[in-house]
């Protein structure tokens, strides 16, 4: 192993800045730390020259490597005592409280990012950190997503860019953050969209996408109405894949909806947006106390009762996005919140409207099934709705 703390704190120094993805530091500590009885190892610093560092730019942040993080938990802002330096004592200037060590291994992500003095301002045209932005594509909750090209790597991309400017606390932020990031990372299926790096430029978390150029099934339907049941049982299918695979990694995704179905010029299906998935991870905790987590239209009688969810809320939800892409119209009207979550709990999803030359009673069978409101009478799985709409095409 060759590697000392000092070019360790610089790696993650240079990942928090959104200098270098958290890919390429990950290939170049797994380097370093080959175990080998000669010098063919390269050092944690070669390693990262031989990705492509700028030599200037590894050594500036060797420099600041030389200094300890400190932060107030009052305040929340970062200090940096030079090592060697007492720090036994030291109190932050604008509150008198005490600050504590941020030691290496438990650093987290935001603070380091907090300290650095990098501000971006967001807009199509402009440069973030290795992207250059072209327009933006999408906007929801605390992020938008932009159309941009990943200078480092020459990729066309979809960037996600997270700007906690409203109410959250910035645990809750750097939570979901933190949620998505984890979801996306350990999806590799040829439904869901793809999770290619994460990284901080500046003080704004990003997360790097594959880009499907073409809409959402939303997008779909609102442009033409209905869709024509065998195509709508060939997306719907595909999605159910998409969450069994999921599902099968003890992740929930909470939010499916049709916008959130991506649909390709080539005719690919994507299942996107984990920002909400709730993780069987230790690590990662979903929300401290009970909260309404998902879009009203589309959650399960369990979501709207609060209740522990597992893979069959999403058979639920997707059960109202077959609905939505054959009939054209929301299973429930709009209406108050209230109402909305009464329908979800206690009434029974309306008929199909009739199809001119087409048999809709299969249809409604695997709706029934998958839309009832008790979950032990849905589909055992995704996997086997997906098979059921299989045999449709």
């Amino acid at each position: 192993m060759r590697m000392s703390p000092q070019t360790l704190l610089a790696t993650v120094g240079l990942v928090a800045d959104g200098e270098i993805g958290s890919g390429v530091a990950a290939r170049a500590i797994s380097e370093s730390l080959s175990e080998s009885g000669d010098n063919s190892v390269p050092s944690l610093r070669e390693a990262l020259i031989e990705a492509g560092v700028v030599h200037r730019k590894l050594e500036d942040y060797l420099e600041r490597s030389r200094f300890s993080l400190h932060a107030c938990s009052k305040c929340r802002k970062t200090y940096r005592i030079r090592d060697g330096e007492e720090s036994d004592g030291a109190k932050c200037p604008d509150c008198g409280v005490r600050l504590a060590s941020l030691s290496v291994g438990k650093t987290p992500p935001a603070a380091l990012a907090a300290d650095s003095g990098t501000t971006y301002r967001i807009s199509a045209g402009r440069r973030f950190g290795h992207f250059l932005l072209d327009r933006r594509i999408g906007k929801g909750g605390y992020a938008g997503v932009y159309l941009a090209r990943n200078e480092r790597a020459d990729r066309i991309v979809a960037l996600k860019i997270f700007d906690n400017s409203g109410d959250l606390s910035p645990e809750h932020f750097m939570r979901g953050f933190q949620r998505e990031t984890k979801a996306g990372m350990r999806l590799n299926h040829p439904n869901i969209v793809r999770v290619y790096d994460y990284g901080w430029a500046g003080k704004m978390p990003y997360i790097e996408m594959e880009f499907i150029d073409g809409e959402s099934l939303a997008d779909r339907v609102d442009r033409g109405g209905a869709i024509e049941p065998r195509e709508a049982a060939r997306i719907v299918a595909a999605s159910a894949r998409a969450l069994h695979f999921a599902h099968g990694k003890g992740i929930i995704h909470r939010d499916v909806k049709p916008q959130n179905i991506l649909l390709s010029r080539t005719g690919e299906v994507k299942v996107s947006d984990f920002g909400l998935a709730k993780l069987s991870d230790p690590d990662v905790s979903s929300t401290s106390k009970p909260t309404l987590v998902g879009t009203p239209m589309y959650m399960s009688p369990e979501q709207c009762r609060f209740e522990k969810l597992n893979g069959r809320s999403d058979i639920y939800s997707l059960g109202l996005v077959l609905y939505y892409a054959l009939s054209g119209r929301l299973p429930y009207p709009e209406g108050s919140l209230i109402s909305l979550i009464h329908a979800q709990i206690s009434q029974t999803l309306p008929p199909l409207p009739a199809r001119a030359g087409a048999d809709m009673e299969p249809f409604e069978k695997i709706l029934t099934r998958a839309t009832t409101k008790k979950s032990e009478r849905r589909y055992e799985t995704a996997g086997r709705m997906a098979d059921d709409l299989q045999s449709l095409l």
